[in-house]
């Protein structure tokens, strides 16, 4: 056999070779630089070039002061080292790099590794462990040695025998040497070469427990001496062990057993024949390329102290050594039993261990590498089994978040705790169930994998770390970013890519919408088969949505200069020189933050010019013709020329600004008139579309009409301009989804267009009104009320009488009593009129009348304040005559233009009967939006459209006549689009004029304000079903469209969407507006602010937004939306006030049956009558005796004993949780938390005592030994409070006088909406609690398993809201038809829209 298979070289060492041994051996004489300078020069010349090449780049960097002398001795030691190992012969080609404990002071040991220090450690990237399985000394590893592929399932680990590192020099004699010599420990002395035969394993083991003795005699010292503190200071952090971290107080502290007396030492049982593949001939080793692989059984790993400990927290990577002892199998044997196994001692220490992924099944394959051999895990010892399956847990919780996240990228938190505990671990592990605390124990590790697989992943694919839900998890759980770059010890490796689902299709669209989108959402959209690359690229040169595209022209540029609107002649057609657009794809906005309402804002300007005067130029100016009319002062003409240009009453201009950078201002011209103050006009502005809300998205050539005009001098006149009303054709609403140019206009640079008329105050866009001012209306002013007082007898209401809140709480919301007391009010105050009636006088049920309209009210008492009692009314407020004259307190009893209307309504003829709007609820989810609808009588979900199966179950069960396709919207209008009447399934598709009612909101999670990131890329596709809604609305055209989201959706990408939304609108031929509404203001018991977009089709009533019916947190009403620094509100004006009391937690809940966590029964009694309006409306008026889905979810046990724990006080939360040992229902005990360090923001407590939880706390890096689990208060908590609130609300209880914070799709304590306790039960609320904060009736069915009724009901529209929307639908087609059926008759009636000064 030749000597070079068995390691040894041929050839006689070199003289260099003998000279660096003899080094070696004197090396202690010699500074750290002499000794690797002296080694340098030995060996300089038989380095290859690569090496020589890093050499000097490391001495570069040490001249330019990038590394400091410390640093660049060790990473030339660390060059050195491996070129040195590789270079002996093919020095050991079974070896691997060992634990850094040579005694020779040599490469690796313990001081080195930490002289280089944490920065060592981090740029050492250990390239080699990227293949998990070699490993390297601890001495920094180069990162321009190139790292092994990793291998996968099946592939055993082979690489080149230069790829070892080995522990000590490179003089490591090989393993059959080493076997020959008997139970030799590689730690021992090495002379000459040669290993010295160590005394007897008897003397090693007493030598061991002597060395132990010691180390803990020194720690028990070390603690004293650290105990000595300061007087007045109470606390020292408690000790801990210097090599496993563990606290030696831990009652969990355990010592390995020891081992069997037929226990062999590692190199002896290597040799056992139970474990040769081979015969014992030699060529056996021969086939080894790299270490053997053996399996262990009935495992331990512990620490040199004997403390059992787990391998996985970093110890190994800092070099501590951790030993194993089992029973070694075969390769071969799956069979975890100790029969057939080599019984082996105190193997290691360990180099490495690794997870070679997924073996096909659920469980990973878990090793350990030594310096002889490789083991796989099998089953741990008894003892042992509690530490291992911690480590599987993590293991195969980071395979469940990685698979998950890979397939669902815009889950939240919540979802993905959803995953993990419903998920069941495979048969075998040590645990029966996932929860959110071993997620959040295991935060580190799994972010770590996450980082390892995106690593690995494609570059063209978005990182699964910035998906919402992994961000939610870093804050929640402080985990530090980047750590495994510093260590590459180990990670799961992902040998094949998890299969993606297909998520959603892209975008379909119309060709208009296309048009407008195509800049915004360019990835998205299938571009039009038949578009080739030509017309790409004659694409507009500016992308119109950037930063620079969205500036205002500078005015003062040659190419401003040259613009007809800035007086120019127009023909350089150059863009300003400040908005040179750098690209023409909209660059990715910067991640939006949760929006800050709060934004100063600039007012809207009300006035152009304010009629500034200006020196006239006669010259410029002749009237033509003589004056049309005279009233003395004022002499009217109906033409005058300007510049040889006639003008005449009618025409348009453009109008100079005083300030010459500002561009041209445009108007009518309604009168011409010569007084003492010149040559005058009247002009009627018309507002651009850069002016309005659509900001530079709109149509450069768009105007709108204002209700603007001034009186100006005819000088200002700049010139004649051609402004078109482009008027819906007569067929618009068949006319949807065909291709049109999306120019309306030729720019001739005097031309524009208006289709218009725009409210500034409230962005709403409506058609222009249908008749010109005539001269007798022109100038009239509207009169603002004075400020008078207004006396009148008022009423009180339950909780203004002596019984207070509790009196109310009962009582119906609109009954009040009668009282005699006279009172005034500021008129200011008043804000409508309601009707106040005596209950007996009633023809009709009370709640018939209360049904009837909004704002009744009734009475059945007077109520005497001076004796607090309550009386009959007297006969003058009983009698018929008063109904309706009761003028309520200025509590907002008002409900404005709507209130008319519905008492109008109620008089109209029956043959003003209204037919229910065709409607499509597309994204419908279970149908929030259409029960609101349907409750306010405007409309009939004939179509829905929803993807995720349950919910359209749901849908399917409250509403049997309705057509629910559970597919793709982007497949459904394609199929509609090219002329389909069926759907695969042979569900009729709706045709084009069959639906007069298109609503719904697109999912969101890519811009929710609830989501507390938003996720790039994919939120952009989600975003991009926006692009799919509106063209639904654009092929369809129905007679009213509304869009719902989340509050954010009007600021989301600088309020791009919204205004591209609103831009799509107006140029289909669309009256407009948005706002934003407060749920809790329309009768439910939670703050939920949603944006609603809302429009009408030409010749409809664009409807106004609804006024609030409820008081609600005026914190909580902050309903104005800042844009491009101008605020806008909508029409609403009781934004604090409203004619009703708020719902409470109490109204909504207080009358369900108290129920226990985990409560799965789906119908049980109610058990009791409803006690308060909401619960009788909410009950129905059909008697119910079953009461469904009052079932909420099972919390593992020591969740179940923190809500156990968290007092019953309004606002309590898990700051009030003790610090105590609980014994929990599983039978185990939870642990107190320990303080350990101090905490420099918020120093001690009055105490004394420690508030740190982690070394991050003293302002140090984090320390994954300080990590605490198992606590009644969880660790995480205090650790990251300070950056987060405090974590304010997370274990919070509802307070019954308070409401629900937004009901989200699954109620966590630890969740970002943490208030999720019941106020008096020791659970989270149930899905029917959940479904009363939305409103929803307790008749309504849910589809599903628990969670999935949880998310159909976060999901939803509270249906209340919905109904108050639909109420003012209602008045808009009522009034329309009104109109129509009074039009023939009585022309004269049509309404009109008066221009006022």
């Amino acid at each position: 056999i030749s000597g070079r298979s068995r390691g040894f070289p041929l050839d006689p060492l070199p003289l260099s070779s003998r000279r660096l041994q003899a080094l070696e051996r004197d090396e202690e004489s010699l500074s750290e630089k002499e000794s690797v300078q002296e080694k340098l020069s030995l060996i300089q010349g038989f380095l290859q070039a690569d090496v020589r090449d890093q050499l000097s780049e490391l001495e570069a960097k040490l001249r330019c002061e990038e590394l400091s002398e410390e640093r660049y001795l060790a990473k030339v030691k660390a060059l050195l080292h491996q070129e040195l190992s590789a270079e002996n012969g093919d020095a050991a080609p079974l070896l691997r790099a060992s634990n850094g404990c040579s005694k020779n002071g040599a490469y690796g040991s313990d001081e080195d590794s930490e002289r280089a220090g944490p920065d060592g450690e981090e740029d050492s990237a250990m390239e080699m462990e990227e293949a998990a399985a070699s490993s390297s000394s601890s001495t920094p590893v180069p990162r321009a040695r190139k790292a092994r592929r990793s291998r996968s399932n099946g592939e055993s680990k082979r690489s080149p025998a230069s790829s070892r590192v080995t522990r000590s020099s490179g003089r490591q004699p090989s393993i059959l040497s080493m076997f020959s010599k008997g139970s030799n420990k590689r730690k021992s002395e090495e002379v000459n070469g040669e290993v010295k035969q160590e005394v007897s394993a008897e003397k090693e083991d007493e030598e061991e427990l002597e060395e132990k003795e010691q180390d803990e005699k020194r720690i028990k010292i070390e603690t004293k001496e650290g105990s000595r503190r300061p007087p007045g200071v109470l606390q020292t952090t408690p000790p801990k062990c210097v090599d496993c971290r563990q606290y030696l107080d831990d009652p969990d502290l355990k010592f390995f057993q020891g081992d069997p007396d037929d226990a062999l030492e590692e190199p002896e049982m290597l040799t056992d024949e139970r474990l040769s593949l081979f015969d014992a001939n030699e060529d056996g080793f021969e086939s080894y390329e790299d270490l053997p692989q053996h399996k262990v059984t009935s495992f331990s790993v512990y620490d040199k102290r004997g403390h059992l400990c787990p391998f996985d927290t970093g110890l190994i990577e800092r070099n501590i050594e951790l030993y194993f002892s089992g029973a070694v199998k075969p390769i071969y044997d799956d069979n975890p039993c100790l029969d057939g196994g080599v019984r082996a001692k105190k193997l290691g220490p360990i180099n490495a261990w690794w997870i070679t992924g997924f073996d096909g099944g659920e469980k990973a394959l878990i090793g350990f590498t030594t310096a002889f051999a490789d083991y796989i895990l099998m089953e741990p010892s008894e003892e042992y089994a509690p530490i291992f399956a911690l480590m599987q847990e993590k293991i195969y919780m980071s395979k469940i978040v990685v698979e998950f996240l890979q397939n669902n990228r815009d889950v939240s938190y919540e979802d993905l705790l959803n995953k993990i505990e419903t998920t069941v671990p495979p048969a075998g592990l040590n645990f029966n169930r996932f929860t959110e605390d071993s997620l959040l124990r295991h935060a580190q590790f799994v972010v770590e994998q996450v980082e390892s697989y995106d690593e690995a992943g494609d570059s063209d694919e978005p990182p699964v770390l910035i998906t919402p839900c992994m961000r939610d998890l870093i804050k929640l759980a402080g985990v530090t970013l980047g750590k495994r770059r510093a260590v590459r010890r180990q990670a799961i490796r992902h040998p094949t890519k998890i299969d993606k689902d297909k998520g959603p299709t892209k975008a379909t669209t119309t060709k208009l919408v296309y048009l407008i989108f195509d800049t915004f959402f360019s990835e998205q959209i299938e571009k039009d088969e038949k578009e080739d690359d030509k017309e790409n690229a004659m694409k507009r040169r500016r992308c119109g949505v950037c930063e620079v595209c969205q500036q205002p022209e500078c005015g003062k540029c040659k190419a401003c200069q040259n613009m007809v609107k800035f007086g120019g002649s127009g023909r350089s057609k150059q863009a300003c020189l400040q908005r040179r657009c750098p690209n023409l794809a909209v660059r990715e906005a910067d991640e939006d933050e949760e929006v800050d309402d709060n934004i100063p804002e600039m007012p809207s300007p009300k006035k152009m010019l304010q009629g500034r005067k200006k020196k006239q130029n006669k010259s410029r100016i002749s009237w033509v013709g003589e004056p049309v009319k005279s009233d003395g002062k004022k002499d009217y003409y109906q033409r005058v020329c300007i510049d040889s240009e006639t003008l005449e009453v009618g025409d348009c201009v453009s109008v100079s600004p005083d300030d010459p950078t500002k561009p041209l201002y445009l108007a009518r011209v309604t009168a011409m008139w010569e007084d003492s103050s010149g040559q005058m006009f009247h002009a009627h502005w018309f507002c651009p579309g850069s002016d309005t809300v659509l900001g530079a998205t709109s149509d450069p050539l768009e105007l709108f009409l204002v209700d603007e005009c001034e009186d100006m001098q005819l000088s200002y006149i700049h010139g004649k301009v051609n402004v078109i009303y482009k008027a819906p054709s007569e067929n618009w609403s068949m006319q949807g989804g065909l291709d049109t140019e999306i120019k309306m206009v030729e720019d001739d640079g005097r031309t524009y267009f208006y289709q218009m008329w725009y409210d500034q105050e409230y962005a709403r866009f409506e058609s222009p009104p249908k008749t010109e001012p005539t001269e007798d209306n022109k100038y009239k002013v509207r009169v603002c009320p004075r400020a008078f007082p207004l006396s009148g007898s008022s009423f009180c209401r339950p909780e203004n009488t002596h019984k207070s809140m509790k009196a109310s709480y009962h009582a119906d919301i609109n009954l009040l009593y009668w009282s005699d007391e006279e009172t005034t009010v500021d008129f200011r105050a008043v804000q409508g009129r309601c009707t106040v009636v005596y209950g007996e006088d009633l023809t009709e049920s009370i709640q018939d009348y209360s049904a009837g309209g909004l704002d009744r009210f009734y009475f059945l008492e007077a109520y005497n304040a001076k004796t607090k009692s309550f009386e009959d009314p007297p006969n003058h407020a009983r009698s018929s005559g008063n109904k309706g004259k009761g003028k309520g307190k200025g509590k907002g009893k008002g409900k404005g233009k709507s209130s008319v209307t519905c008492e109008q309504s109620e008089q109209e003829p029956a043959e003003l009967k209204l037919p229910k709007l065709r409607t499509l609820d597309v994204f419908s989810g279970c149908g929030g939006l259409s029960e609101g609808f349907h409750q306010a009588g405007v409309s009939e979900t004939l179509w829905a459209i929803e993807m995720w199966e349950p919910a359209a179950q749901a849908f399917r069960l409250n509403n049997p006549g309705t057509t629910v396709f559970t597919e793709d919207c982007n497949v459904l209008l394609k199929l509609v689009m090219s002329g389909e009447k069926t759907n695969s399934l042979g569900q009729k598709l709706p045709q084009k004029g069959d639906v007069e009612m298109l609503c719904g909101g697109p999912p969101c999670q890519g811009f929710s304000g609830m989501n507390r990131f938003n996720s790039r890329t994919y939120s952009k596709f989600k975003n991009s079903l926006v692009v799919s809604f509106l063209s639904y609305c654009d092929y369809y055209r129905p007679r009213f469209f509304l869009l719902e989201n989340v509050r954010n959706f009007v600021s989301f990408k600088r309020s791009m969407v919204l205004k591209l939304t609103l831009r799509c609108l107006v140029r289909m031929g669309y009256q407009c507006t948005f706002g934003v509404l407060q749920a809790g203001q329309y009768g439910v018991a939670q703050t939920r602010r949603r944006a609603i977009v809302l429009a009408a089709a030409p010749g409809e009533k664009l409807p106004m937004f609804p006024e609030p019916l409820h008081v609600f947190a005026p914190r909580a009403c902050q309903l104005s939306v800042v844009v491009d620094d101008k605020k806008f509100v909508s029409n609403i004006t009781r934004t604090y006030s409203g004619p009703f009391r708020t719902i409470t937690v109490r109204d909504t809940m207080s009358d369900l049956p108290e129920i226990r966590n985990g409560a799965s029964a789906l119908e049980i009694s109610y058990n009791g009558e409803p006690q308060s309006w909401f619960q009788r409306q909410i009950r129905g008026s059909q008697y119910q005796p079953i009461l469904r889905d009052h079932i909420c979810k099972d919390m593992s046990a020591l969740v179940a004993a923190r809500m156990r724990h968290i007092p019953l006080a309004p606002g309590s939360d898990w700051r009030d949780l003790p610090n105590i040992e609980v014994r929990l229902s599983d039978g185990t005990t939870t642990r107190k938390l320990r303080y350990t360090h101090h905490e420099k923001k918020n120093g001690r407590s009055s105490s004394g005592a420690l508030r740190g939880v982690c070394s991050c706390a003293e302002g140090k890096p984090c320390d994954p030994a300080d990590r605490q689990f198992n606590t009644l208060i969880p660790w995480c908590l205090p650790h990251t409070g300070n950056r987060h609130n405090h974590w304010a609300g997370l274990y919070g209880r509802l307070e019954w006088d308070g409401f629900f914070s937004t009901t989200v799709t699954n109620p966590e304590p630890m969740g970002k909406q943490g208030r999720v306790l019941h106020p008096e039960q020791h659970r989270v609320v149930s899905v029917r609690e959940c479904a009363r904060s939305q409103g929803f009736p307790d008749t309504y069915r849910l589809f599903g398993n628990i969670l999935d009724k949880h998310r159909q009901v976060g999901n939803a529209v509270p249906p209340p809201l919905a109904k108050a929307i639909g109420l003012e639908i209602k008045s808009c087609v009522l009034a329309k038809l009104r109109e129509d059926t009074a039009a023939p008759s009585a022309p004269e009636k049509m309404e009109t829209v008066e221009p006022a000064d």
